[in-house]
């Protein structure tokens, strides 16, 4: 739609497509500005349910955003997905911004911790409360290998930690919550943190001068540059500790067996948040994992939530089909996709469950993903959208408040 002109300025048009069956179906709604440039897209939800209707994850003015359009997506929960499209460095098409970003001050002092530290022994480096101000901490560990990269604020907290994660063989990391002791001794993750971890294997390196800084695609949220390896996830946590937003790139080409991934002490403690006092007791849930074990998603602490069982597990439950669940049309889907077409490459997975304070268990969870056919010639970068229920319907509220976004100019409104 953005590329259709010459457009008439303060104006909605209404976009259509024809089916299968010869019907002309309502597909988007756009706005134009005092200039008739495209500011504002939706997609057409019908009020009649049995409407014929153009599924939003097929809608090309929805799966290639325009850079500096806001786009609403629609996809039948009380909150849609709202967001201002980005320019993407794999073409001219525009992808949707990354649901965090690893971004720490690049004037920090660069500091060397002295000596070694045993994070097994001494226990987090990132809960300590005696770090310089306004640095960026290197520290190796005992076999001095790099254990992480810590950026302090002038409050010599903690604000930024680029470290490791781990695995069954190799063991987890206690910076992101290796163990429920580790978690409830040290309180990790910390609180209101970024994060970005990458695989033990290639982030311990014994090499004494290694790139400390993230790279720009880690900073900027693009990963299409290459410049944010398969295997490598970006955290945000809440004053919790929780995490509240992830972007990653999975890595489904890898050695490692799905299950080498998991950490069952953890993702247990962590089901049973869900039915614990102040939450939802009587519910079914598990520790459900924000990126998936089989694209490496870490098994520590950081990377699970407590989630709603049927759709974890991918089974039936009241009022949702095997088909709808999170297991069967987001994890399985994102692996397949890749694995059985690789010229499809998951460039990046957002997550961002709706606050549900004071809950740490959200009412419902969003999640989308970028992914790039490197078949078509040029190739070609799509985004898609998926949003969950995280609660059996008995315990459900009502969720929070729509993300805001601008009105179009002219005074021409989208709908609410």
């Amino acid at each position: 739609m953005v590329d259709q002109a010459p457009l008439e300025p303060n104006t909605k048009y209404t976009v259509y497509e024809t089916d299968a069956a010869g019907n002309q179906v309502p597909r988007s709604e756009a706005y134009t500005d005092g200039d008739g440039n495209v500011t504002h897209v939706t997609n057409v939800t019908p009020e009649d349910p049995g409407a014929p209707a153009v599924d939003p994850n097929e809608n090309v003015d929805l799966t290639r955003p325009d850079p500096g359009v806001t786009h609403k997506v629609e996809l039948g929960f009380d909150e849609p997905h709202i967001f201002t499209g980005e320019p993407h460095t794999g073409g001219d098409e525009g992808m949707a911004p990354a649901a965090t970003r690893f971004d720490p001050p690049p004037d920090a002092t660069p500091v060397r911790w002295p000596g070694t530290y045993d994070v097994g022994a001494d226990g987090p480096f990132s809960a300590r409360q005696d770090l310089p101000p306004n640095s960026r901490i290197e520290v190796r560990g005992p076999d001095g290998k790099l254990h992480g990269v810590f950026w302090t604020d002038a409050n010599r907290q903690v604000t930024h930690v680029r470290t490791w994660y781990g695995d069954r063989e190799h063991g987890y990391n206690p910076e992101l919550g290796d163990s429920n002791r580790t978690v409830k001794k040290w309180g990790v993750p910390r609180p209101d943190t970024h994060y970005l971890v990458e695989p033990h294997d290639r982030f311990q390196t014994a090499d004494p001068n290694p790139p400390l800084d993230p790279p720009d695609a880690a900073r900027t949220g693009d990963f299409g540059d290459n410049g944010v390896e398969p295997g490598t996830f970006l955290f945000h946590t809440d004053d919790r500790g929780q995490t509240d937003t992830a972007s990653g790139r999975p890595e489904y080409d890898t050695p490692h067996s799905d299950e080498e991934q998991r950490n069952d002490a953890v993702q247990k403690k962590v089901g049973h948040i869900g039915k614990g006092t102040g939450e939802y007791p009587g519910g079914r849930f598990d520790g459900g994992h924000i990126f998936p074990h089989e694209g490496r998603g870490p098994g520590e602490r950081i990377n699970y939530f407590p989630q709603w069982s049927p759709t974890n597990r991918g089974n039936s439950g009241t009022g949702l089909l095997p088909s709808d669940t999170w297991r069967q049309s987001f994890e399985s889907l994102l692996e397949q996709r890749h694995t059985r077409n690789p010229d499809v490459t998951i460039e990046r997975i957002d997550f961002f469950p709706e606050p549900n304070d004071p809950r740490i268990t959200p009412e419902v969870v969003h999640t989308r993903w970028t992914e790039t056919d490197n078949s078509q010639n040029p190739p070609v970068t799509t985004t898609h959208y998926r949003s969950y229920h995280n609660l059996d319907p008995s315990q459900r509220g009502g969720g929070g408040t729509t993300p805001p976004a601008s009105s179009p100019p002219g005074g021409t409104a989208p709908p609410a």
